[in-house]
C-alpha cells in the first residue's frame, strides 16, 4: 500500500495521463489533453493548459494547494513540455512537487 505523499503522487499521475470521456463511470475525470497535443506554444496556450490544470486538480485532488504550475519549454524540439507542479498536501502541511511530461505530438507516449 502507497503511504500518503506517493498515493497523491500516483493520483496525480493518473488524473494527468487521463482524457475526458475516457472512464465510463467518471467521463468528467480528467482533463482536455488529447484536444491540445497539435498546439502550437504560445504564451496563450501556456495560460489555456494552466487554466485546465488547475480545474482538473481543484475538483478531483481535493487532498492538495497547488501552489504553482510552471512549464519547461527547453524541450520543445523534442515534441514536450514538463509541467512542473508545485503542491502542498493539507492534511500534513508538506511541500511537494511532480514533474508530468506532456508529449505535443503523441497522446500515448505517457
Amino acid at each position: 500500500m502507497a503511504s500518503a505523499e506517493e498515493d497523491i503522487r500516483q493520483s496525480l499521475t493518473i488524473l494527468l495521463a487521463t482524457e475526458v470521456g475516457e472512464r465510463v463511470m467518471r467521463p468528467a475525470f480528467g482533463w482536455k489533453r488529447d484536444a491540445l497535443i497539435f498546439e502550437a506554444l504560445s504564451t496563450g496556450f501556456a495560460a489555456y493548459l494552466k487554466r485546465e490544470l488547475e480545474t482538473a486538480i481543484l475538483f478531483y485532488e481535493s487532498r492538495i494547494e497547488l501552489n504553482r504550475i510552471t512549464f519547461d519549454q527547453s524541450t520543445t524540439l523534442e515534441g514536450r513540455i514538463d509541467i512542473r507542479l508545485d503542491y502542498t498536501i493539507r492534511a500534513t502541511n508538506t511541500r511537494s512537487n511532480l514533474v508530468y511530461p506532456f508529449y505535443l505530438d503523441e497522446a500515448n507516449l505517457v
